[in-house]
This record gives structure tokens, C-alpha cells and sequence, in this order.
């Protein structure tokens, strides 16, 4: 009795165990990556009228330095970077304990809007709803594919912005009417999660389909009422969307020409749908986790990655459209399913961009996967013992590559072997970018005294753009570095 009356507190306790125990392993680890132009070198942070100005100014200018900050876009995030340096300087362990800090707000607000999914459905039984909440913010929490969103500083954004969207979820799932406070809370949360990522902008459409779906408070409206219930949201997109072209000289502020031209939408469309393939291979089977590549256009349409591509998305469609038929639960899985997919959206999928398929964007989506998937799951593996074996072995495995991939981030060099490894891959990569991660995989080895290693790694780069100076200067300082000792 004690254990059902207070679950709900037991859920919280355990959660700030796990993330807190699990991601402290990070805390040691050195700024990486983006975080020397973000933290580092951002000379914002010292200067709290400059970044106000910076924030206040007109368009910044695509291709500059300070561009890299993105005051403008996500300001929320630069602010959270500005306090963090006021409070502790550079200090990276406290940099990341705050990323951590917003990572368990976010599993919480998570657990809170499931367990009213759950409840307003009213087909589920208190012990089952539970036991699915246990499972799937668990899932959230050690999920080695977020272990990058959380502990990679510059990636704060994504923690940030899911943080204030499942907030506003929770909070819009509970409001009676429109003067409800908690409604005006989910107002609020929207135009905060906005100011830390732009994909927050799909929420009035997750809003759209809730409504629709399971009511206001879980009680049927007509369709006037619903109209009224989201008209609030439509009026912040729209002004959001003002301020951010008069901003910006334009709708979206894009990094790296991630949009296309017309002329090149149909090439890219086609690719989408590996895009889409690949993020829920990742998801479900994260054996490889680090994913920061471009996947180029497909010249023919008869590729054989773009048809089983493919095949495999109208499969999960057919399976799942099969499933639900007959299944009580099929309001909640057809939710989740939209969710993942709208939340997904804007960064990867059915907008054909050609910007780099980055692991940090299943962060928001990928519980609502899993949510749909445990439901199936509940239906067709009926034996108890079963279920418990066979999620307690998943469980087991997503702890220790989360712990694998944390242990990367406290030797930068095996961050860089793996994204060279993607580039190589990826085989559309612009030589720039390859020569470019070949020089930082050098200065890694050179940080960790592998002079041998460091040597390869610039003369590899060398070899790709030997017009540049760069790597020979750095061939010629660890050969000096050889033959000196280090002295």
C-alpha cells in the first residue's frame, strides 16, 4: 500500500539516483568539441551589457565568429552559458553538472506528462500505468544516444528545449479551461523552449493531435472549444516567427546552408526516408552511438539504401497500424508515433535538408518510440516473466554503453577517431571538414603524449589538402618533439 500511495515520489527519488550516479562518471571530462568556441572563446559571457546588446542588435551576419553564439536564436541557452561562467568560471565539471541538472528537470516533466497520458486514455490500470512510467523514463535517463545531447556542453540546447516543451505538455495536459493557470504555464513554456531550440515550433501541431485525440482534461469538446484551446498557441507561433524575421531577415536561421534550393529538394527527399530508417535503427539498437555525418542526395531512385530504407518505415507503418487496430491502447501508440515523428521533424525527416544527421536529435522523441513499443509489446508478450527478462537485458546493455560513451568524452581523442571514422564512412564529406577533424585528432593524440599517433593523423591530413600549411607546421612540430624528448 505504501509503495502504490507513494510511487510517483519513489519514481522521482530513484531518477535523481540514476542520472545523477550514471552521468557523474562525465564530470571530469575537458571542454570538447564546439565548446571552445561556445564557452571558451565567447566573449559574451564576461560582458553582460555586450551580450545584451548582441541579443537586442539587428541580423547576425552568416559565416562570422560570433554567428557560432547564436544569441539571437537561443538566447535561453547563451544566458545559461553566461551564469554558468559568473558562478564558476571555466570550469567544465560544473558546465556539465548544470546539463545534467536540465537533463533530470527533463525526465521528470517526461514522467509527469506520461503518467497523465496514461491516465486521461482510461484504459489503463493504476499498477500498469506504473510500471510503464518506471520503464520508459528509465529508457530517457540512461539512453546511450542522449549521452551526447547531456554531456556535451555546446548540445545544451537540445536538453534545454525538451526540458520547457514536456513542461508545457504536462502543463496543457491538466488545464480545465482557458484562465486555468497551468494553461498559461503551457503558454509560457512554449515561448522558452523557443528560445533555446528552434524544433520547438512543431508543439501547437503535438498540441493539435493531444486535443484531438483525448479531449480537454480528458473530458470530449467540440471542436469550437478545441479551436479556442489552441488558438493562444497559433498567435505565439505566429509572433514568435515575426521577431525571429525581423531578427534574422528571415523565418529560420539555418547554419551551413542546411535548407536547399528547389532545384535540389527532389534529390534530397529521396534520402529522407534512410534518414528516418537510420535515427530509429540508432534508436532501438544504439551499438555504434556517435552519428555526425552527411547523408548525401540519391542520384537514382532505385538505390538500394533509399528502398530498404523504405520498405522498413511502411513495415513499422503496417505493423503498427495492425497492432493498434484491435488494441485498447491504440489512442496513446497512434500519440506517441505522431509525436516521435513531429518532434523529430523539423532537424531530420520529412523537410529535406541537407545538414548533418546528428545523434542529439532523437533526444526529445525517442521515449515516445519507446512508449508505443512497450505497448505493442504488453499486447503480443503476455507472459510476465518474459517481459521483465527480456527489458531488464535491454536495460542492463543501455546502461553500459552509456558508460562507454561517457568514458569518450574524458580522452577527446576517441571522440575524434569516431567522427573521422563517420567522415570516412560517409564518403560525401567536403575535404575541408575531413582535414579538419584529422588536425584535432592530432592535437587529442598530442594532449594524451601519443607523438606517434599525432604524427599519422597530421600526415593524413597533409595528404588530403597538402595546399595547406597547417598539418605540415604540426608534422615538423612533433617530429621536433621526437627527436628532442619533449625538452
Amino acid at each position: 500500500m505504501f509503495l502504490v500511495r507513494y510511487q510517483v515520489s519513489i519514481l522521482l527519488c530513484y531518477l535523481f539516483c540514476i542520472t545523477t550516479l550514471v552521468y557523474a562518471v562525465s564530470l571530469s571530462a575537458p571542454f570538447v568539441f564546439a565548446d571552445v568556441i561556445n564557452v571558451l572563446e565567447n566573449p559574451y559571457l564576461k560582458d553582460f551589457s555586450a551580450f545584451i546588446a548582441k541579443v537586442l542588435s539587428g541580423h547576425q551576419e552568416r559565416g562570422t565568429l560570433a554567428s557560432a553564439y547564436d544569441l539571437h536564436n537561443r538566447v535561453l541557452v547563451s544566458l545559461s552559458y553566461y551564469l554558468n561562467y559568473q558562478f564558476s568560471g571555466y570550469n567544465p565539471a560544473l558546465f556539465r553538472l548544470t546539463n545534467i541538472c536540465f537533463h533530470f528537470l527533463s525526465t521528470i516533466f517526461l514522467l509527469l506528462f506520461i503518467n497523465r497520458l496514461l491516465t486521461v486514455s482510461s484504459v489503463f490500470k493504476e499498477k500498469e500505468r506504473y510500471g510503464i512510467l518506471w520503464i520508459v523514463v528509465t529508457i530517457f535517463a540512461l539512453h546511450p544516444m542522449h549521452v551526447h545531447a547531456v554531456t556535451y556542453i555546446s548540445k545544451r540546447s537540445s536538453v534545454m528545449a525538451t526540458m520547457f516543451i514536456y513542461a508545457s505538455l504536462w502543463s496543457f495536459a491538466y488545464a480545465k479551461h482557458l484562465r486555468d493557470p497551468r494553461y498559461w504555464i503551457a503558454c509560457v513554456c512554449f515561448v522558452l523552449a523557443m528560445g533555446c531550440k528552434e524544433f520547438a515550433i512543431v508543439l501547437p501541431l503535438i498540441l493539435v493531435s493531444f486535443i484531438h485525440l483525448f479531449g480537454i482534461n480528458g473530458q470530449k469538446v467540440t471542436w469550437i472549444e478545441k479551436g479556442r484551446f489552441l488558438v493562444p498557441f497559433g498567435i505565439l507561433t505566429l509572433a514568435i516567427l515575426m521577431v525571429r524575421y525581423f531578427q534574422n531577415g528571415e523565418i529560420t536561421y539555418v547554419h551551413d546552408k542546411g535548407f536547399l534550393r528547389f532545384s535540389e529538394i527532389i534529390p534530397y527527399a529521396s534520402s529522407q526516408v534512410l534518414v528516418i530508417a537510420i535515427y530509429i535503427g540508432k534508436i532501438f539498437f544504439p551499438i555504434y552511438t556517435y552519428l555526425y555525418y552527411p547523408l548525401g542526395a540519391h542520384a537514382s531512385p532505385y538505390g538500394l539504401q533509399l528502398w530498404s530504407g523504405f520498405l522498413l518505415l511502411i513495415g513499422l507503418a503496417g505493423t503498427t497500424y495492425y497492432v493498434s487496430k484491435k488494441n485498447p491502447h491504440k489512442k496513446v501508440i497512434f500519440f506517441s508515433i505522431v509525436m516521435f515523428f513531429l518532434l523529430l521533424m523539423p532537424t531530420s525527416s520529412f523537410i529535406p535538408q541537407n545538414s548533418l544527421m546528428v545523434e542529439c536529435r532523437v533526444y526529445s522523441c525517442s521515449a515516445f518510440l519507446f512508449l508505443s513499443l512497450l505497448l505493442i509489446l504488453k499486447e503480443y508478450v503476455r507472459h510476465r516473466l518474459w517481459r521483465i527478462l527480456l527489458l531488464s537485458i535491454y536495460l542492463v546493455g543501455m546502461l553500459m554503453l552509456n558508460l562507454e560513451v561517457q568514458e569518450k568524452y574524458k580522452h577527446p581523442y576517441r571522440l575524434w577517431e569516431d567522427v573521422v571514422q563517420d567522415f570516412a564512412h560517409a564518403g560525401n564529406v567536403k575535404k575541408k571538414a575531413l582535414y579538419g577533424s584529422y588536425l584535432n585528432l592530432g592535437a587529442a593524440y598530442l594532449q594524451e603524449g601519443a607523438k606517434s599517433l599525432a604524427l599519422d593523423s597530421f600526415q593524413e591530413a597533409h595528404k588530403i589538402m597538402p595546399e595547406r600549411g597547417e598539418a605540415l607546421l604540426n608534422i615538423k612540430y612533433v617530429l621536433m618533439l621526437q627527436k628532442n624528448g619533449d625538452k
